[in-house]
């Protein structure tokens, strides 16, 4: 809705809410290494964590959106963002499915 909307009420509502979804899992994800994480490592577990989401995250996405853009359009590139976002939240589901049911046992 935010890539395609003409209207300006819309796309300014539809932003706020886009970045609140996007920040709202960062709470519970810190929560969750704390809590599967033995008490002497959760310092480095969530340092690597914060690691690995900007390396492969924050530090790539302005190149390979700009490349995604030069090669078709910018609207096809911010959905290929909004695409990834779902996969990604589809891997974390997932992921702590399988955490969950490994601890229930």
């Amino acid at each position: 809705m935010t890539v395609t909307t003409q209207n300006k009420t819309l796309l300014v509502i539809s932003l706020i809410s886009a970045a609140f979804l996007m920040t709202w899992y960062y709470g519970p994800m810190v929560a969750f290494i704390q809590d599967i994480v033995p008490p002497f490592l959760r310092a480095t577990a969530f340092a690597f964590y914060l690691f690995i989401v900007h390396m492969i995250g924050s530090t790539p996405a302005p190149a390979v959106i700009g490349k995604i853009s030069d090669m078709s359009n910018l609207q096809t590139a911010c959905f290929v963002m909004v695409l990834t976002n779902f996969l990604g939240g589809f891997l974390l589901i997932i992921t702590t499915v399988i955490i969950y049911r490994k601890r229930r046992t």
